[in-house]
């Protein structure tokens, strides 16, 4: 089980807030620049096709040809076996509980990719958010049955905002006490566990997100957003006052 001081130190760096991460890393191209481009963890995108785990964020178009999950990873294994001093991890964000299971058995299969993983679903309904298209209870369980020792990082599904609904509309786009509660109640007793939190509900959800953490010494915040909604210094600012950097991870767009 890798905690925030593992990364660290595997990383050679003083807080999991100063990991460097690439986004949405879903082709040969893209991933070969994260490899060579001092990125300590990649965020990848999976779904399925015809029973196969492709890398996608959305649905690919008719004809479409995507990497296979089999070829990304091996890519990533590679790299990290020819260069064991400076590795990097992944985090897979599951878009398809189909994908789930036949990921999860290559990784087994493989044993290790000489770094970090982090298994990574919306398993809740969050703020605006839509039903959750992942099954919280079943993926945790396949989670448990094939890599018991990777980090988990479990998320809520959160909603936009327009002119015509507004931030402050009803219902607010905060994490509320009772998503904590569902939250907490879904994980049963398991450790190592990361929530990401999209960055612009952090101030108004602090309270709630406080108790959720003070639930297990062993939880992490992951804070994200888009480009559409960068952090200013203020808010990066307020970030390193307000959070504990041993316990925040920074996957962050900044203006």
């Amino acid at each position: 089980k890798m905690s925030g001081k593992d990364l660290t130190d595997l990383f050679q760096i003083s807080s999991p807030s100063q990991i460097k991460w690439g986004h949405a890393i879903n082709d040969r191209a893209s991933l070969l620049e994260c490899l060579h481009g001092g990125v300590h963890m990649i965020e990848a995108d999976i779904r399925d096709q015809d029973g196969n785990p492709i890398m996608a964020h959305d649905e690919p178009k008719s004809g479409e040809i995507r990497i296979s999950f089999l070829e990304w990873i091996n890519i990533v294994r590679d790299h990290n076996n020819s260069t064991p001093t400076t590795p990097v991890g992944v985090k897979l964000d599951f878009k398809a509980m189909e994908a789930v299971e036949p990921c999860l058995q290559i990784l087994k299969k493989m044993e290790t990719i000489g770094g970090p993983i982090w298994l990574n679903a919306d398993v809740l309904q969050g703020p605006r958010g839509s039903i959750p298209r992942m099954e919280g209870k079943r993926f945790l369980d396949l989670c448990q049955q094939y890599l018991p020792d990777c980090t988990l990082s479990l998320g809520w599904t959160t909603g936009g905002w327009t002119n015509e609904i507004p931030w402050e509309a009803d219902p607010p786009m905060i994490y509320s006490e009772k998503m904590m509660d569902e939250m907490i109640h879904l994980l049963e007793h398991r450790q190592n566990v990361t929530f990401p939190i999209r960055c612009r509900m952090l101030k108004e959800s602090i309270t709630p997100l406080s108790r959720l953490l003070a639930h297990d010494p062993h939880f992490t915040l992951t804070l994200w957003n888009s480009k559409s909604e960068l952090a200013d210094p203020s808010m990066m600012e307020w970030i390193e006052t307000n959070l504990d950097q041993s316990r925040t991870f920074i996957d962050l767009y900044c203006s």
